[in-house]
Order: structure tokens, then C-alpha cells, then sequence
């Protein structure tokens, strides 16, 4: 019987394949280049009209030529909603692209505005504008049954000017990470549907807006045209993919691409016909409607064509996904290529063509679904992760953290579907970093979640490491975090008053209620509780909220809505309360918040979220080391005292900051005994035994001990804390109009109010004091806010005023007596009111982001010790060791200075100290160099005599006869500009102290009018100009350098002398053989009196590689250098995936010496191999060179030997 309701569920699914009609996605890009009234729309419209089934057009973004003054121009619009108006069964839906946002220009956001006003108020019904306000997206548009579309707006990270930022209110996600996490949740959420993620850059492309050009532009004009293409494939200006803004957005969605399969990225920015195969993915690009542009053929590419018209995707019932290329004649349309994506996971095909994996009608189920549950057991004694348990040797390393716990069989119910919370409904799986969760509800609305116990985190790792043994250790940490955990947070936070989730511990049974879900969850170990979410059919949300807000909507609503309040003194206890149990993992996604409605407005309490990381054990060696603060900055070990409230508290600093911005240190220490007086020690314990028994002995009893002690210190921790916060508060105001009101006092305290100018309505009002903050940054946000500043003061706290869009109005009338202007205001508004008095200074800077309000602006300063062990013949096994101190301030965002000092200390007597500083933005984009150096020896390590034709004697090399040591004391400054990416400009000036000590037997003092031995000061300035058009910098494979540095010095104050050096790089790959090829020619002239060790050289690090360091030396040098790589393989090892290839090169060099005769070229050629573990940034080149003097110089470089 069972067999036989198989066979008639199959006959059912083949009848419903027959009957669904084919969804049809046609792609159109640029359209801007089809001339309003031209034939090409009503040929267009005809196609359309005799589709016959669902299409749903997709424009790919540049709609319009330009857009000046704000306003795009209407006909291409009209020309574009006129193509579908009226036409049954065809949808339209509308993205932007570059040209829409005024070609990338200063006025792209308000013409993207505008243009959507237009089309909202003229389009028809069938018309979707799919991304509003400029966005960012993912917007989520369903198509058909089984085509889920997530819809990208490429140009918000590609544009260089205004556009929406998180405090303007208009965006729900505006924060990368949180991007990223909605777009990867809905790939995960709709394994069951044909995923297709849509934007106007592709992420790659064989175009010319991905750096690939016709042979003829490489050859012409020569090197000039290689240089062009270069730029365009490595640099890149506002259109092409390879610029550094849209850049991270490429590599993520292609990092995507290597993670998940069957989903196809579509993109209309090229003017060709493009469908690429990418890791069981597609990238599809369409954009050429009337002309196209060139397009490279590669063997990535299905269609590559360089002809006019568009691409159509078919989405079949039974799972193939076919294409058709419809190219257009002038005359209209006709068919072109035509082929298949995805095969139907019903039929076989061509085995190079991947299978479609979403689940297809066709298929009949491989077993009869039964019709009811089977006899389940109350509960099951079963251990959350036996697979933690360790080893003594590997619990040393990696800890033996709660492994006991982990692996000790606890009893847990089992969680019964069909009553359990009155009935649960299974609805689709759920998202999160590291947990595996499914939601459900129940029959009254209320829904709640299964959380997994055991955790992946793996998700959190750059997809390069995801197949590599940092997955491995990644997993193996989650042993770190005690399983049981939550369940003993609740009845705390119950005693706190404190609105959260009550956590029960359950086992998932094999039951055929889990539909689709059974394979995955059957006999997982989970916990079950309550999701904070709006409505339901029956009941008000939780905690009879009348609204339930994630939190970048809370922010949202607040920047939007000054009477959205939070209970800022609750959410202060719960941070507290973070801090007692370890919790360092509350970012913003950790969070809900409970609005209720008031007369006054809406009150808001705050819901604290997924507790895996309270109580987290950071033992062991390497955890010990990653929780370091240079190392994994938020980590914190759960221990008996706290080390690093920062690091505790790191992943919240950005929310901290802006909702306890109106918190005094009074209303933490507050919080703090608030938390101490509730949860009195055994309360904490019988908080802790709400874990399984089988876990109090393991570790909850320690866990109890170390909470006890910890609460102690609380309110010493809440001052910690309070510090940090209070140095630098950044208060924004909303995008309503107000009223800033600050008042310096006499005792150098500072009180900010802000009101509303639409009541006087008090929002905000804070007493800072100098002993504890020392800078107040005020944000006016939109709205026509009005700023004062005024009171008396002998030292005050410095202000920052941002007004923000609007015309506003800013006046300061303090007096302060000492320490300067202090009173900073930021305005680029020509119609706003400036006052400023004698305390006030408007600051005029080319850096935009300086006048609007980011909230995660904020970084904090840091630093990084490195040591290793290194050796070489010259200076025998040396320790080297620094420190890198990177500061950051309000002006220069990524870093203000950075400050390296290091040393080194040899096994031969060697030594050496260096400092490097480099102070950001010092004169526009240009940065301070600083540099000192006190080397005993320099690495200048041998020198041969002078000229092209110096012979060396081997047994007196290896008597050290060659070698001499260079002592330096040196300290330089100067300015450098970084500019395309990895190019930089530079100017140094210097002073160094030369000493050359003179030994007997050795070629200095043998040897006579050699300029440089003894002591020598020398006085230099050096000129250096690189520009870098290379794919990558430390193992490139295409592209340009070229650099030119001119250096002039004078010697004891009466000797001049000057060095210029010269070269170009140039590395190619073809498309069609796997090799790279590499040729560098370099040039070096000298004049005046030059010291030896300033010389032009040759040598194994400076042209020759089959030869000894620094060979040769003379006047002049010219030098050719040619490479070749061959890659060979591939492994993917336990430990990382490594490439390897092989390397061969040939050199030629020679001395240019006044009055030496000597003609002959020096060669030296060799090979070897290079590795390439995980990346390229990684790359280990291992040579070997020879010469007419050598038979075995080996060099081992990281990236290129050039």
C-alpha cells in the first residue's frame, strides 16, 4: 500500500511539472544607450508580447546618459515604462547603475532620488523600482513559484561621494557585516528555490571594465598601452570593477560564489553578452542592447559575445534552467545561442553542465511519508559533543576548556511537536553566525526557535579559510563556550528585571513533522525558546511589547523619531550584568528591543540575546595568546578577576557608545549594585544549578566560584568601563529640527541640552567633567538644528559641532581662557549661520566624512608585537622583535599615526634599533614620514672592488677578506602620498653618521681611492616616485611598476654626490596556457663623490641572481632580468590548500665605469620553485642561481625574487 501512494505521489508530481508554465528572466542593461523613439522599444515590446508565459524583465541599472543639476532626464524613463505598460504576464523591476548617479558625480544620490520620484509617480503597475532611497539593498523579490531575486544597488559601494548613511534613517541595513549576514541568510533560508542575485556590476567580468582588452591595446602604442590596460585591471577608475571601492563588494560576492552553489549572479554594467561558470554558480551579464564593447574568451566562459541585444533565463518546472542569447539584427530580433545552466535533477546530461540541486516537483520522495509520528520517549540520555573530547597534549594547546561538560551524557526531554508549547508548527530554518536554528510557531501566533547546542562558527572565517585547518581549530574552540550556559543567564536576568528568552533544554526527535528540516535536525540537542517578534494571530509580541525592533531598526527609529526613548538605566543594568558572566559576544545582532507606546512616546527596554559566549573558558596556550589584545581584540577569558573590561566589552563599543551616551559614571556604579544587591551569591549558585546535575561537579561548581568573586569587584569594573566610554562621547541629535544648548562653567564642566524646537521638549542632557572626557562631538543630523555655545571657563572640554544636512544655524559665545580654539565646527552648508565668536573655528577639509554622523566611526587605539628568528651567514642567528603603535582620532578615521619600533640581536655581535612613524594626512592626503636607525652593522654586507670586470678569489671570500661593516646612526622625515591603491609619491630628507671600520688583510685596506671607508656624515634628500599597476604586490601575475628615485647628499658639508635609480616590471599571463611571464629592466647613474656602500651594485639582491650580494659596483649599472612560472599542481591539505609551480629566470647586468674598458654583459640563470599556501600574500619563492663565478646561490624570498 505504501508503495502504491509512492507511485501515485510521483504521477502527481510529473502532472504538476506538465502543468507549470516556464518563468522566463529576461536581462537588460544599459538601456541608457537605446535612443528614446528608437525601433529597438518597439521590437523590444513585440518580443515581450509573444513571450506567451511569466517573464519578468530585469533592468540591470543605467537607465539615463547622465544626470545634471539633480534631475535626470525624463524621456529615456518614459521610453523605459512605455516598453512593458500594459502588457498581461510581464513585470518589470528596475535597478541603478553608475550613470544613474550622475556618471559616479557629487550629485548622483539626489538624481537616483529624483529619478525614483519620477518613476514612482508615471510607472504602471507592473513596474517594480526595486531598491528605494539610494540603499544598499538586499530587497528580496519572489518570482514565480521556485526564483527567489535578491536585488544589490553595486553603485551605493561603488560611489565616491554622498549617499545614505545609517543616520539618515532611510535605510533598514546599512552596516556591511549585517549586509552580508541577510544576503548569506537567504541563501541558506532558500535551499529550495533558484536563487539569482542581482546587480549592476558584475563581480567579475571579461570586459573591459574588468581589465581585459584586445591584444592591440597592449601593443599600442608600446608599453604606454599596456600601462592603460594595467590601470584599468589592477587600479581602476569609478567603472571598472577592479577600483578600490567596489573591490571589497567583488571579492565578497565572489567569495560567495565559492561557498554556495546553483546561484546565478546577474549584472548589466558591460556592453557584451556574458555567461560565465564560476564554483557550480553563473555569472550572467548583460549590457550591450545597441553596440557592443570587446570580451575576452577564457574557459570560464559559455557566452562570451561581443554583438548587441539580450539575455533570456528559462526556468523550467523540472528544474533545468536553460539560456537564450536573442541578439538583435537592427531589424529586430533573432535567436543566437542558446544553451543549458543547470541541468534538471530528473534527467542526465552532459556531465561539464551542473545539476540544479533545488529540489525539483518531479522527483518522487525516496520513501512513503508516514502519516503519523513514531513512539517517542519522554527523554534520552545523550552528550552535547562527545567529539571535543581531548587528549592531555591537545587540551595543553588548544585548551581543556568545558570538554567534560561537552562530553558527559546528560538527560534532556524530548521535544514533542504536537504539544509542546500547545503545538508547534515547523516554518523555515533560521540564521545566525554559528548556530543551527529552526523557527516555529504555534497555533496563536507566538513563535519560537530550536537553537542547536553545538555551534559551526566556522561561517565567521574569510571563505579562503573555510576548507583549511583554521575550520578545524575554529570548531574545535567551541568547546570554549559551556553548553549549558543559558539556561542558568535566565533566572538571573529574571531577578534582574530584565526582559529575555527562558531557555529549555530539549532533544529533537526523528519526526516526520520536520518535513524537509528531518535530515538535519533529527536528534540534535537544542534549546527551545521564545523569539521576540511582532504580532501573531492571537497574543501582543513578547513581553506584550507593542513592537518588537531589531536593533539597526531601533536606531533607525530613534535617529527618525526623538520621542522613540530607550530605558537607558535598564539597558545599563543588563550591560552590567553582560560584564559579571563573561558575556563578550553582544553586538547589535545580539539584541531585541520591546517598544510600548506612551503619551509621550514610545519607551523602549532593551532584550538581551544568545548567550553561547557567557561563562566562555579561555584556557589553554593558544586561546591565551588569541585573547591578547593585539590579537583577537574581544576576546576575554571568564576568570575569577576581569583583564580587559575593553576586550570584554569590544563587540558592543559602537552601541554602547551611542545608547550610553547620556550615562554619568554615577549611573553604571548605579547598575552595578543594582546587579550586586539582586543577585546575591546563592542566588548565583542556584542560578548555575539550573544546568543539568550531570554538569555541576564538571564545571558549574567553578563557574558559581568564579561568579561570586567577579561580582565583588562589579562596581570597579562599571568605573573601568565608564572610562572608556566617557573620554570621547559622540551625542547625535535626530533628523528633526533642535535645539543644541551648551554651557561652559567655571570648574571647566560642560552641561549639553537638547530640545526640540517644535515644543522645547527636553531629549537629552548630560554634566561632563574635564577629569573625565576630552572631547564632546555634537550631531545635528538633518533638520535646520540651531547650535550655542556659551558660559565662561578657564580650561574647557573641547567641542565639535556637525551640523549635518540642513541650513543651520551655529553660535558660540563662551569664553574660554586657555588652551585654544575649542570649539571646532563642522558646516559645509553655504546657507547655514555661523557665529562663532572668539572660541570657534570652522574647519575647512577635503575629507567629506568628517561632516556627517557614522556611528561605528569610533576605533580605538592599538598596537602589535611581532618576534622571530632569523638566519644568515653574515649576521648569524639573530632575534628580531618590534612594536607597531597604531593611533587613531576624529580627523583621520583608519589611523592618525603609526609608530613601529624595532630591534634586532645577532649571535655576531651584531645589533640594531630602528623607530618608523608615519603621521596621516599631515598636508591634505600627503603623510610625515619619520625614521631613525642605529645599526651595528647595516645590512650592507660585502664589497668586491669597483668596475664590470672584478674578480673574486674563493678562498679569501670564505676568509672574510670581502666583507665589511657598515655601522649607522640615520634619521630621516619627509612626506609620501599614497595614490592608486598600492602608488606612491615621496620627498625624505636626512642625516646619517657612516662608519666603516678599515681591518688589515681585508680589500679596503688593501686596496686604495675607495671613497667611503672610515667615518663619513652625510647629509642627503631623496625624490621617489612608484607607480604600482600590478595585480598583486607580493606575487603578481599582470601588470606595471615603474619606479624613479633621484637621491643627492653632501658629504661633510663641501662633497656632493648624486644616485638615480630607474626600472620597470612588467608581468603577463595569457589567457590561454597557465604561465606567467615576467621582464624587469632596471638603470642606475651616479655622480659626485659617491661612498662604496651608495653606489650603483649588482648582485643575487639587485639584478644578478646567480651572483654574490652586491658583486659588482661602479659608476652606472644596467641590468635585464626575465622570469618564468609554470604552476604545476594543486593540494588541499589538512592544513591550508597549496599551489606550487616552477620557476625559471635568466639575468643580465653590467658595470658602466669612467675609465674601464670592460664591455661584457654579466648573465647568471637558474630555477626553483614557489609555494603558494592559502594566498598569494603568502607566497615563498625558493631559487637556486648560477654564473660563469657560481654554481649554487640559493635565495629564499617571500613573493618575487625580482
Amino acid at each position: 500500500m505504501r508503495y502504491l501512494l509512492s507511485l501515485c505521489l510521483s504521477c502527481l508530481f510529473l502532472s504538476i511539472v506538465q502543468a507549470q508554465p516556464t518563468q522566463h528572466l529576461w536581462l537588460l542593461g544599459n538601456p541608457a544607450d537605446i535612443p528614446p523613439g528608437h525601433a529597438y522599444w518597439g521590437q523590444l515590446r513585440q518580443e515581450l508580447e509573444q513571450a506567451g508565459e511569466p517573464v519578468y524583465l530585469l533592468v540591470a541599472g543605467d537607465i539615463v546618459p547622465d544626470c545634471d543639476g539633480k534631475q535626470p532626464p525624463e524621456a529615456p524613463v518614459d521610453a523605459l515604462l512605455g516598453l512593458v505598460r500594459g502588457l498581461d504576464g510581464v513585470q518589470m523591476g528596475i535597478l541603478t547603475g553608475d550613470r544613474d548617479w550622475a556618471n559616479s558625480g557629487p550629485e548622483g544620490w539626489d538624481c537616483v532620488r529624483a529619478m525614483e520620484a519620477y518613476v514612482n509617480k508615471h510607472a504602471s503597475k507592473n513596474v517594480d523600482w526595486l531598491i528605494d532611497d539610494g540603499c544598499p539593498g538586499p530587497d528580496m523579490v519572489e518570482i514565480g513559484d521556485n526564483i527567489l531575486l535578491l536585488a544589490l544597488n553595486t553603485q551605493w559601494w561603488n560611489h565616491p561621494y554622498r549617499k545614505p548613511i545609517p543616520a539618515d534613517a532611510v535605510c533598514d541595513e546599512i552596516v556591511e557585516a549585517a549586509i552580508h549576514e541577510e544576503i548569506e541568510d537567504a541563501i541558506k533560508e532558500n535551499q529550495e528555490r533558484n536563487v539569482v542575485l542581482a546587480g549592476h556590476f558584475p563581480p567579475f567580468s571579461l570586459g573591459r571594465y574588468g581589465g581585459f582588452f584586445p591584444m592591440r591595446t597592449h601593443l599600442l602604442p608600446p608599453i604606454l598601452g599596456g600601462i592603460y590596460a594595467a590601470y584599468h585591471e589592477n587600479v581602476g577608475n569609478a567603472r571598472d570593477i577592479s577600483n578600490e571601492r567596489f573591490e571589497k563588494l567583488s571579492e565578497y560576492l565572489l567569495g560567495l560564489g565559492r561557498e554556495y552553489e546553483n546561484v546565478v549572479f546577474l549584472s548589466g554594467h558591460e556592453a557584451n553578452q556574458q555567461i560565465l561558470s564560476y564554483y557550480g554558480n553563473s555569472l550572467v551579464n548583460s549590457g550591450a542592447p545597441l553596440s557592443a564593447t570587446y570580451v575576452a574568451h577564457n574557459r570560464l566562459a559559455r557566452l562570451a559575445r561581443a554583438e548587441p541585444g539580450l539575455i533570456q533565463l528559462h526556468y523550467q518546472a523540472d528544474g533545468a534552467v536553460l539560456y537564450t542569447f536573442l541578439r538583435y539584427t537592427g531589424e529586430g530580433f533573432a535567436a543566437g545561442d542558446a544553451g543549458t545552466l543547470y541541468r534538471s535533477p530528473c534527467e542526465a546530461g552532459e556531465a561539464d553542465i551542473p545539476v540544479n540541486q533545488v529540489k525539483a516537483p518531479c522527483l518522487a520522495p525516496s520513501r512513503p511519508v508516514e502519516a503519523s509520528a513514531p513512539a517517542l520517549p519522554d527523554s534520552v540520555r545523550m552528550a552535547a559533543g562527545p567529539h571535543y573530547a581531548a587528549g592531555g597534549l591537545h587540551r595543553l594547546f588548544f585548551g581543556p576548556h568545558y570538554r567534560t561538560s561537552w562530553a558527559a551524557p546528560v538527560m534532556a526531554p524530548v521535544l514533542r511537536l504536537d504539544t509542546a508549547y500547545g503545538g508547534l508548527e515547523v516554518l523555515e530554518r533560521g540564521g545566525g553566525r554559528q548556530t543551527i536554528s529552526l523557527k516555529m510557531q504555534t497555533r496563536d501566533g507566538r513563535q519560537y526557535v530550536f537553537r542547536s547546542v553545538d555551534k559551526d562558527p566556522v561561517s565567521a572565517l574569510n571563505y579562503t579559510l573555510r576548507r583549511t585547518i583554521a575550520a578545524a581549530i575554529t570548531r574545535d574552540q567551541t568547546s570554549s563556550q559551556q553548553p549549558y550556559g543559558a539556561l542558568a543567564v535566565a533566572p538571573m536576568l529574571d531577578k534582574l528585571d530584565i526582559l529575555h528568552a527562558s531557555p529549555r533544554l530539549y532533544v529533537m526527535p526523528d519526526d516526520p513533522k520536520l518535513g524537509q528540516f528531518r535530515s538535519t535536525f533529527a536528534n540534535m540537542m537544542g534549546m527551545v525558546e521564545e523569539r521576540p517578534t511582532n504580532g501573531g494571530k492571537g497574543p501582543l509580541p513578547f513581553g506584550n511589547a507593542d513592537e518588537i525592533y531589531k536593533s539597526y531598526d531601533l536606531f533607525h527609529e530613534m535617529y527618525d523619531h526623538p520621542d522613540v526613548r530607550l530605558d537607558t538605566r535598564e539597558f545599563a543594568r543588563a550591560r552590567m550584568f553582560d560584564i559579571l558572566i563573561g558575556d563578550w559576544s553582544k553586538h547589535e545582532d545580539n539584541w531585541k528591543w520591546a517598544g510600548f507606546k506612551k503619551e509621550d512616546g514610545v519607551y523602549v527596554r532593551p532584550i538581551p540575546r544568545d548567550r553561547d559566549h557567557a561563562f566562555s573558558n579561555l584556557d589553554g596556550f593558544l586561546p591565551w595568546l588569541a585573547e591578547r589584545q593585539w590579537a583577537v581584540p574581544n576576546l576575554e577569558h571568564f576568570d575569577y578577576k576581569i583583564k580587559s573590561v575593553r576586550s570584554l566589552t569590544y563587540q558592543a563599543r559602537h552601541m554602547d557608545r551611542f545608547l550610553g551616551n547620556g550615562l554619568t559614571r554615577e549611573d553604571w556604579l548605579q547598575a552595578a549594585r543594582e546587579v550586586r544587591q539582586a543577585l546575591p551569591p546563592e542566588e548565583l549558585e542556584r542560578a548555575i544549578r539550573r544546568m543539568p546535575r550531570e554538569n555541576f561537579e564538571l564545571s558549574g561548581k567553578e563557574i558559581a566560584a568564579r561568579l561570586i568573586r567577579r561580582r565583588q569587584d562589579l562596581e570597579g569594573y562599571a568605573d573601568r568601563f565608564y572610562r572608556l566610554l566617557a573620554r570621547y562621547v559622540d551625542v547625535p541629535g535626530t533628523n528633526k529640527k533642535e535645539y543644541f544648548h551648551v554651557t561652559r562653567n567655571p570648574d571647566g564642566s560642560t552641561l549639553v541640552e537638547i530640545r526640540q524646537q517644535k515644543d522645547s521638549s527636553l531629549t537629552y542632557r548630560r554634566l561632563f567633567l574635564p577629569e573625565e572626557t576630552r572631547e564632546i562631538r555634537l550631531y545635528g543630523l538633518h533638520g535646520d538644528d540651531h547650535f550655542l555655545v556659551e558660559g565662561k571657563a578657564g580650561k574647557a572640554i573641547k567641542l565639535r559641532l556637525v551640523g549635518g544636512a540642513g541650513e543651520d544655524e551655529i553660535r558660540d559665545r563662551s569664553e574660554v581662557g586657555s588652551g585654544g580654539k575649542r570649539t571646532l565646527v563642522y558646516e559645509k552648508n553655504n546657507d547655514a549661520v555661523l557665529d562663532l565668536g572668539t572660541e570657534g573655528r570652522a574647519v575647512n577639509s577635503w575629507n567629506e566624512e568628517l561632516y556627517y554622523y557614522d556611528r561605528t566611526a569610533f576605533a580605538y587605539n592599538t598596537y602589535f608585537p611581532l618576534a622571530l628568528i632569523s638566519f644568515n651567514t653574515f649576521n648569524g642567528l639573530m632575534l628580531n622583535g618590534g612594536v607597531t603603535f597604531t593611533r587613531r582620532n576624529f580627523h583621520k578615521r583608519d589611523f592618525s599615526a603609526r609608530h613601529k619600533f624595532g630591534f634586532q640581536v645577532g649571535t655576531l655581535s651584531n645589533f640594531a634599533l630602528s623607530y618608523d612613524g608615519q603621521i596621516r594626512h599631515v598636508i591634505r592626503k600627503w603623510d610625515l614620514l619619520l625614521h631613525a636607525t642605529w645599526a651595528q652593522p647595516d645590512n650592507f654586507n660585502y664589497f668586491f672592488g669597483i668596475g664590470n670586470g672584478i674578480s673574486y678569489d674563493e678562498d679569501l671570500f670564505n676568509d672574510d677578506y670581502y666583507l665589511v661593516r657598515l655601522n649607522r646612526l640615520e634619521g630621516r622625515f619627509g612626506l609620501q602620498r599614497q595614490f592608486w591603491k598600492r602608488s606612491l609619491a615621496s620627498l625624505t630628507v636626512g642625516y646619517s653618521q657612516n662608519n666603516v671600520p678599515v681591518k688589515a688583510n681585508t680589500i679596503l685596506a688593501d686596496s686604495t681611492g675607495i671613497f667611503g671607508a672610515g667615518e663619513l656624515g652625510i647629509a642627503d634628500a631623496e625624490l621617489a616616485l612608484e607607480i604600482d599597476l600590478r595585480d598583486h604586490r607580493v606575487f603578481p601575475t599582470r601588470g606595471y611598476r615603474l619606479r624613479a628615485a633621484q637621491e643627492v647628499g653632501l658629504i661633510d658639508g663641501d662633497q656632493n654626490y648624486g644616485v638615480t635609480d630607474l626600472f620597470i616590471e612588467y608581468f603577463l599571463s595569457p589567457r590561454l596556457f597557465p604561465l606567467t611571464l615576467g621582464v624587469k629592466a632596471g638603470y642606475g647613474l651616479s655622480f659626485g663623490d659617491v661612498p662604496f656602500y651608495k653606489l650603483p651594485q649588482l648582485g643575487q639582491n639587485q639584478g644578478l641572481r646567480g651572483f654574490q650580494r652586491n658583486r659588482f659596483a661602479g659608476d652606472s649599472r644596467v641590468y635585464f632580468n626575465s622570469e618564468l612560472r609554470i604552476p604545476v599542481g594543486q593540494l588541499e591539505t589538512a592544513v591550508v590548500p597549496l599551489r606550487f609551480g616552477l620557476i625559471g629566470f635568466y639575468d643580465m647586468g653590467k658595470i658602466i665605469q669612467e675609465g674601464q674598458t670592460e664591455e661584457d654583459w654579466q648573465a647568471s640563470y637558474g630555477g626553483g620553485v614557489y609555494l603558494i599556501p592559502l594566498s598569494r600574500s603568502y607566497t615563498l619563492s625558493l631559487l637556486v642561481g648560477a654564473s660563469r663565478e657560481e654554481t649554487a646561490v640559493v635565495s629564499v624570498a617571500l613573493g618575487t625574487n625580482f
